[in-house]
């Protein structure tokens, strides 16, 4: 089965059968798990931030994320290309300023 993806340049969120869920780049996850490493103070990536502070909320409380396709440039942008899949989460945690969580399982592929 597969869900229609909706989402808006510079959005950490995007829609998904109606429902509003996390953003996370496919560049950062690695056997099962999902590790990122945030971004320097003053940048909206950064713990603290209340863009990224709401970011982790939304993880915590839907334990679902959408796995998104990223070119990366040299200077560690990343523009999203594409929508992979959605995916059930645990064990999210943020330590040191690093965000990581378990893939649990693909509940749908993304179109």
């Amino acid at each position: 089965m597969s869900t229609k993806v909706r989402g808006q340049r510079g959005s950490w969120f995007a829609s998904a059968g109606g429902e509003l869920l996390p953003c996370v780049h496919a560049h950062w996850f690695k056997d099962e798990w999902y590790a990122d490493p945030g971004a320097h103070p003053g940048h909206p990536g950064h713990p603290g931030h209340p863009q990224w502070d709401e970011f982790i909320a939304a993880i915590k409380a839907s334990k679902k994320v959408i796995l998104t396709a990223d070119n990366v440039d040299e200077a560690g942008n990343f523009e999203r290309t594409g929508y992979i899949g959605i995916f059930s989460v645990n064990d999210v945690a943020v330590s040191d300023g690093i965000l990581t969580f378990k893939f649990v399982e693909r509940l749908e592929d993304a179109k």
